[in-house]
């Protein structure tokens, strides 16, 4: 569900985004959730909130594999 990432970061939640600004959108909603550090430039992970971790994972995990806490941020871009 990624309605509520972009709803957070002021963007319509029914719009089409490429890439890059769905990765803008993600990068914009854990500064504002303060997930990246609390402003620590050098921070490397981002801490998942529920809203997040379920926009990211939530049906490509499978049954009984465990829900990650954190992600690095190169790696928030992969998906």
């Amino acid at each position: 569900e990624t309605a509520p990432i972009f709803e957070a970061v002021g963007l319509a939640k029914g719009g089409y985004y490429s890439a890059p600004e769905a990765l803008e959108a993600v990068k914009e909603y854990a500064r504002r959730a303060e997930l990246t550090g609390a402003g620590n430039r050098e921070a490397t992970q981002i801490t998942l909130d529920t809203t997040l971790c379920d926009a990211l994972f939530k049906g490509v995990l499978k049954k009984g594999e465990v829900w990650p806490t954190h992600i690095s941020k190169a790696r928030s871009g992969r998906r």
